[in-house]
């Protein structure tokens, strides 16, 4: 008899009267609601020998999120037209014991701030079918955690610089005065001990007295900042995952110079920035290992049906999310059970202009031939990391609608370039000849979608 084994035969001697420092909760019926190890043991030390649970103390450990109500993605319908996944809800923690030697607990993984949203939706993506196992993956997931606290402390500071610039008791828009009304608006004491910092902040740091330019100029030192620490921890070099020739023309050098990795930091921020962005969307698609969607927006929604349907949820930039409409998202169908969300027509903001990454997890090809004569030929269905992910509340993350044509229409590149067709004025493949020239191993579209087809999947409806 093994140790755990021996371990569970004696206190199931001392069932009947638990300890009552370990936590207790009612039993559910179930064929050994007599006995349960959730009433001897804590949660901690029953993920340590997950194999042995018994009926009832499993089916509490997966209400509470200690365990995953579906081990991997769920395809949730599959039609000729029609393609949706769901991916495990919360991420899986690395540094708890396998259950049943073979996957982690999940926990909570918190709503997407400021400009970590691309970091959710890789890690969502690739952790709702995959447990995070190894140690350099482990690693990447601390300096993950580190970066995405870093990006979301400056995505803050850089809102409430935002709302003080259109708040009308602060008049900061003359450069001339602003540093005076900011002195004054502190004096006043009349804003919170945030604001005050970011306006002392201000008068100390900016040179030019514009507080418009001072936030511009801090978005971009505090971003080179966290992604030079983060390319650091991953001893990654710009060179080591944008081609040259993509890398040159990213930092407008002249067709006679080649920018190399130590050159960049000489570079204007602006320019630093761009290049950060891009190199920590392709670094981490690297680690990950995620391969690039072979479709973009010359081809039709046949090829995005397949992708979808044969590699679950990818990864796309571009004009999406719920910031981009002046009402709040509604059900406007339901799947399988599933409710699933949007937002009525002509309610989309045409002057934002923020990009933001989502999980495409569904598509549906139009089959009404009137429809399609209007040119509608379908839908695309994602997931938002704003909503975050939670084991105990699957409903938290929603699934969103948008036409096909409007998820063509604002898509971007992997390098955060804009593929609109109707304003390329040229065919598409003429428009990546010209991009990709020096280029031709590299993709067209953002690197997303899981490297190999989910494994154990399970369909449960048709």
């Amino acid at each position: 008899m093994s140790l755990i084994e021996n371990s569970l035969a004696n206190q199931s001697l001392k069932a009947t009267t638990p300890p009552t420092d370990l936590r207790k909760v009612p039993s559910s019926s179930s064929k050994n609601s007599s006995f349960s190890l959730k009433n001897i043991f804590p949660i901690d030390v029953l993920r340590c020998f997950s194999s042995y649970l018994d009926e009832t103390t499993r089916s509490f450990m997966e209400r509470e999120g200690e365990l995953p109500f579906h081990a991997t993605i769920l395809k949730i319908i599959d039609t000729p037209n029609k393609i949706l996944w769901q991916l495990p809800q919360g991420i899986p923690d690395s540094s708890a014991p396998l259950i049943d030697g073979h996957e982690h607990f999940r926990h909570f993984n918190p709503r997407s701030q400021g400009r970590s949203c691309w970091i959710d939706v890789f890690q969502h993506m690739l952790s709702g079918a995959y447990p995070v196992r190894n140690l350099t993956m482990k690693k990447t997931e601390e300096a993950l955690d580190v970066f995405r606290a870093r990006l979301t402390d400056n995505e803050t500071e850089i809102r409430i610089a935002k709302k003080l610039l259109h708040d009308s008791s602060v008049n900061l828009d003359d450069p001339s005065s602003a540093k005076k009304q900011a002195k004054k608006a502190i004096s006043s004491k009349s804003l919170t001990e945030e604001q005050n910092k970011v306006l002392e902040e201000f008068i100390k740091k900016s040179e030019t007295g514009s507080f418009q330019k001072y936030i511009q100029i801090k978005t971009e030192i505090d971003g080179v900042a966290a992604y030079s620490r983060f390319f650091k921890q991953l001893n990654v070099r710009p060179l080591d995952v944008i081609p040259q020739a993509m890398l040159d023309y990213c930092c407008e050098a002249s067709s006679s110079q080649h920018i190399k990795n130590e050159d960049i930091e000489k570079l204007p921020l602006s320019i630093q920035y761009r290049i950060a962005n891009i190199v920590g969307k392709r670094a981490l698609a690297q680690i990950y290992g995620s391969a690039s969607s072979s479709w973009n927006p010359s081809k039709t929604i046949d090829l995005l049906l397949k992708e979808v349907r044969e590699h679950g949820m990818i990864g796309f930039g571009g004009l999406f999310g719920k910031n981009l409409y002046t009402e709040m998202p509604h059900p406007v169908m339901e799947i399988s059970g599933r409710k699933i969300f949007g937002w009525s027509a002509g309610t989309r903001d045409s002057g934002y202009s923020v990009g933001h990454f989502i999980g495409v997890v569904g598509v549906i090809k139009e089959t009404n031939l009137d429809k399609i004569k209007q040119g509608k030929t379908g839908y695309v269905i994602y997931v938002d990391p704003v909503d975050g992910s939670n084991p105990q509340d699957p409903l938290q993350q929603k699934f969103y609608l948008i036409s096909y044509e409007t998820f063509s229409k604002y898509v971007n590149n992997e390098f955060g370039m804009r593929i609109d067709l109707e304003s390329l004025s040229m065919p598409y493949e003429k428009y990546e000849a010209l991009i990709l020239k020096d280029c031709p191993k590299l993709p067209s579209l953002t690197y997303g979608r899981l490297p190999n087809p989910p494994y154990l999947v399970k369909k449960t409806s048709a």
